[in-house]
Protein backbone atom coordinates (compact mmCIF):
# COMPACT_ATOMS: atom_id res chain seq x y z
CA UNK A 1 0.00 0.00 0.00
CA UNK A 2 3.21 2.32 0.85
CA UNK A 3 4.64 1.50 -2.65
CA UNK A 4 1.09 2.19 -4.70
CA UNK A 5 0.79 5.52 -2.86
CA UNK A 6 4.47 7.08 -2.80
CA UNK A 7 4.11 5.88 -6.74
CA UNK A 8 0.80 7.88 -6.70
CA UNK A 9 2.69 10.77 -5.51
CA UNK A 10 5.48 10.51 -7.94
CA UNK A 11 3.27 10.46 -10.79
CA UNK A 12 1.17 13.55 -9.58
CA UNK A 13 4.75 15.68 -9.25
CA UNK A 14 6.14 14.91 -12.07
CA UNK A 15 2.89 15.51 -13.82
CA UNK A 16 3.35 19.10 -12.18
CA UNK A 17 6.62 19.30 -13.03
CA UNK A 18 5.92 18.99 -17.02
CA UNK A 19 3.08 21.25 -16.65
CA UNK A 20 5.14 24.32 -15.89
CA UNK A 21 8.13 23.36 -18.26
CA UNK A 22 5.33 23.29 -20.73
CA UNK A 23 4.27 27.22 -20.21
CA UNK A 24 5.58 29.39 -22.96
CA UNK A 25 8.51 31.41 -22.14
CA UNK A 26 6.88 34.11 -24.07
CA UNK A 27 3.10 35.88 -23.59
CA UNK A 28 1.61 36.76 -27.06
CA UNK A 29 -0.61 39.70 -26.42
CA UNK A 30 -3.02 41.28 -28.77
CA UNK A 31 -3.63 45.18 -28.37
CA UNK A 32 -6.58 46.20 -29.11
CA UNK A 33 -9.13 49.41 -28.92
CA UNK A 34 -12.43 49.82 -29.80
CA UNK A 35 -13.45 53.12 -31.60
CA UNK A 36 -17.32 54.61 -32.02
CA UNK A 37 -17.60 57.39 -34.98
CA UNK A 38 -19.91 59.60 -33.79
CA UNK A 39 -23.06 60.27 -35.60
CA UNK A 40 -22.33 61.68 -38.96
CA UNK A 41 -18.70 61.28 -39.44
CA UNK A 42 -18.37 57.98 -40.27
CA UNK A 43 -16.97 58.98 -43.04
CA UNK A 44 -14.44 61.44 -41.55
CA UNK A 45 -13.40 58.93 -38.89
CA UNK A 46 -12.50 56.81 -41.90
CA UNK A 47 -10.70 58.99 -44.00
CA UNK A 48 -8.43 59.91 -40.46
CA UNK A 49 -7.65 55.78 -40.46
CA UNK A 50 -6.28 55.96 -43.96
CA UNK A 51 -4.52 58.91 -43.06
CA UNK A 52 -3.32 57.25 -40.21
CA UNK A 53 -2.12 53.49 -41.97
CA UNK A 54 -0.39 56.13 -44.61
CA UNK A 55 1.64 57.82 -41.82
CA UNK A 56 1.98 54.05 -40.37
CA UNK A 57 3.54 52.78 -43.85
CA UNK A 58 5.81 56.20 -44.17
CA UNK A 59 7.03 55.54 -40.68
CA UNK A 60 8.00 51.89 -42.08
CA UNK A 61 5.94 50.37 -39.25
CA UNK A 62 7.01 46.37 -39.26
CA UNK A 63 3.88 45.56 -37.75
CA UNK A 64 0.53 45.39 -39.32
CA UNK A 65 -2.58 47.21 -37.95
CA UNK A 66 -5.53 45.16 -38.29
CA UNK A 67 -9.57 47.94 -38.07
CA UNK A 68 -12.65 45.52 -38.38
CA UNK A 69 -16.03 47.34 -38.25
CA UNK A 70 -18.77 46.02 -36.33
CA UNK A 71 -21.94 45.44 -38.61
CA UNK A 72 -24.23 43.67 -36.38
CA UNK A 73 -25.47 43.34 -32.45
CA UNK A 74 -24.94 45.12 -29.43
CA UNK A 75 -21.56 47.01 -31.14
CA UNK A 76 -23.15 48.00 -34.38
CA UNK A 77 -21.20 50.85 -35.70
CA UNK A 78 -17.80 50.19 -33.82
CA UNK A 79 -14.25 49.60 -35.27
CA UNK A 80 -11.68 47.56 -34.26
CA UNK A 81 -8.59 48.73 -33.90
CA UNK A 82 -5.42 46.66 -33.08
CA UNK A 83 -2.41 45.07 -33.28
CA UNK A 84 -1.93 41.30 -32.78
CA UNK A 85 0.80 39.06 -31.91
CA UNK A 86 2.43 41.74 -29.48
CA UNK A 87 5.14 41.41 -26.62
CA UNK A 88 5.52 43.27 -23.61
CA UNK A 89 8.89 44.28 -24.70
CA UNK A 90 7.23 45.89 -28.24
CA UNK A 91 4.73 48.44 -26.10
CA UNK A 92 8.34 49.36 -24.46
CA UNK A 93 10.36 49.91 -27.33
CA UNK A 94 8.37 51.48 -30.08
CA UNK A 95 9.55 50.61 -33.62
CA UNK A 96 9.58 54.64 -34.11
CA UNK A 97 8.81 57.46 -32.85
CA UNK A 98 5.59 58.06 -30.96
CA UNK A 99 2.97 60.47 -33.56
CA UNK A 100 2.76 63.85 -31.58
CA UNK A 101 -0.80 63.57 -29.99
CA UNK A 102 -3.50 66.48 -30.73
CA UNK A 103 -4.21 68.90 -28.49
CA UNK A 104 -7.43 68.92 -26.35
CA UNK A 105 -9.24 71.86 -28.94
CA UNK A 106 -8.28 69.64 -31.86
CA UNK A 107 -9.40 66.59 -29.21
CA UNK A 108 -12.77 68.12 -28.74
CA UNK A 109 -13.95 67.88 -32.21
CA UNK A 110 -12.07 64.43 -32.94
CA UNK A 111 -14.52 61.86 -34.67
CA UNK A 112 -15.38 59.68 -32.09
CA UNK A 113 -18.02 59.67 -29.52
CA UNK A 114 -15.91 56.67 -27.56
CA UNK A 115 -12.78 54.99 -27.24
Amino acid sequence: MKVRTAFVAAVFMLCGALAVVAQPTTTILAALEYQKPKNGMVKQYEDGRKQKAAWHKQQNDPQALYVWETLTGEGTGTYIVGRLNQHWADFDKPPFPIRPTSTSTTRSSAPTSSL
